[in-house]
């Protein structure tokens, strides 16, 4: 009898794991939904820096060197989102994490490189 309710522990222990297992799945399937609406907001956010850039780019003939730098930020921690979405990172990104921040400068532009 001891080996009877051994296995039956065994299965009883195997099944908890697997309830375990897909409880993270689902949690981490929500995070991923999570971070998909973040991950729109932040296209919005895309598209209203290019837009400020150009109009300013436009105007001035010059860029806006912190918005450039915010933005080579901006295009790392897009990163890490769609890497946590497609599961090739398994640590959340940023609340969760610190705001990545690039450690080198954004190329220099100058204005007389851009042509029709």
């Amino acid at each position: 009898m001891t080996e009877e309710n051994s296995d039956k522990g065994n299965a009883g222990d195997k099944a908890k794991e697997i309830l375990l297992s897909r409880k993270g799945i689902a949690v981490r399937l929500l995070y991923t939904l999570i971070f998909l609406v973040v991950l729109g907001v932040v296209s919005n956010i895309v598209w209203i820096i290019a837009a400020f850039q150009y109009l300013f780019l436009f105007i001035t003939r010059s860029y806006i060197k912190p918005l450039r730098r915010f933005s080579a930020n901006l295009t790392l921690y897009i990163k890490e989102v769609i890497d946590y979405i497609l599961i090739t990172r398994n640590k959340r990104p940023f609340p969760f994490t610190e705001f990545p921040k690039t450690v080198e400068e954004p190329e220099a532009l100058d204005i007389e490189d851009i042509k029709e």
